[in-house]
């Protein structure tokens, strides 16, 4: 059984979070620096090739289109497995231990798999993908139900505009069609109106 220490985030909320958005959302270049620099403390040493099938898993359990049952046969398969390399595992090892202060199952967090699997349990529903073609980093975990593009400066901004052509396609159709059943109505050929005679004295 692992012991956590209080006010560490090792498996908090927010570092699943951080966690989830950080191995769907990496270059490839950057496998090696996040794998020997600021992982190895935690989880050990990660070989390249290892991170890039946990990506590729990440992004499948992500995407929407994936059949359900192939999203529950990968968080199995993450349970059972541990690519971590930083402690020793006895034969009485569990990768996750019971926290009565918060109530819940708590990950090892030392152990990556295991806590990535309880992230995507945590963040399934808000898990989404940013609307925006152009977003570098489009895995996001939405703050709201209808939330479809994260929160970066463009991907907002692009958001504003598809608002502003969802609103002009629904209401802009209207007005034209209102200012032509105006047009319909005045008689083309209708007489000037004749102008008042000045009167002389």
């Amino acid at each position: 059984m692992f012991t956590q220490r209080k006010g560490r985030k090792a498996s908090s909320t927010l570092d699943q979070e951080a966690l989830l958005r950080t191995i769907a959302n990496i270059h490839q270049g950057a496998f090696d620096t996040l794998s020997r620099k600021q992982w190895r403390g935690q989880f050990g040493l990660i070989l390249d090739w290892q991170l890039s099938n946990l990506q590729d898993e990440l992004r499948s359990v992500w995407c929407p289109d994936t059949p359900i049952t192939l999203k529950d046969a990968t968080l199995k398969r993450w349970l059972r497995k541990d690519i971590s390399t930083n402690f020793f595992r006895g034969n009485w090892y569990f990768p996750f231990s019971p926290s009565l202060e918060r109530g819940e199952i708590l990950p090892d967090p030392r152990n990556l798999t295991v806590t990535l699997a309880f992230a995507v349990l945590r963040f399934h529903r808000r898990m989404k993908m940013c609307a925006n073609n152009e977003c570098p980093a489009p895995y996001f975990i939405a703050k709201r139900k209808d939330q479809k593009y994260c929160e970066r400066g463009d991907c907002t901004a692009e958001a504003q505009r598809a608002r502003a052509r969802k609103y002009w396609n629904s209401k802009g159709a209207q007005l034209r069609r209102e200012r032509n059943r105006q047009r319909r109505k005045r008689p083309r050929n209708s007489p000037a109106r004749p102008r008042a005679l000045a009167l002389t004295a």
